[in-house]
């Protein structure tokens, strides 16, 4: 499929965060060890994988953490809901600071340094 050149293109229907971002609007609220429960058996997934994934829809405010986590694995019994529930298809989470973060779905470009310069008063 041709595009422009640095693109992000739509998350495969059959990836794993795909799968999890899925599970996620149908659960609202889960626990990692939940979303790992709907994946199938046969797909290879590791739990630091889900837990990275869940904790960058944090930091982009996709998800939120929800009351404390009760002892064990850190993170094995916190509750997550999902609060921007923004359609089927997966957000595209950009790396680093200066990358921006395109969501397919709302067409909306938001970046770190955007942010930045928001709480600062604006652009100088």
């Amino acid at each position: 499929m041709s595009g422009k050149i640095g693109m992000k293109m739509p998350a495969d229907a059959k990836s794993v965060r795909q799968m999890l971002w899925r599970s996620m609007r149908i659960m609202t609220r889960f626990t990692i060890a939940g979303l790992m429960r709907t994946i199938p058996e046969n797909t290879p997934v590791k739990y630091e994988n889900v837990q990275k994934f869940v904790r960058r829809l944090v930091k982009f405010e996709y998800v939120a953490k929800d009351g404390g986590y009760s002892g064990g694995r850190a993170g094995d019994k916190q509750q997550y809901r999902l609060t921007n529930n923004i359609g089927p298809i997966m957000p595209v989470l950009g790396i680093g600071r200066a990358v921006n973060q395109l969501t397919n779905n709302c067409e909306k470009v938001v970046s770190d340094t955007q942010k930045e310069t928001e709480t600062q008063g604006g652009p100088s």
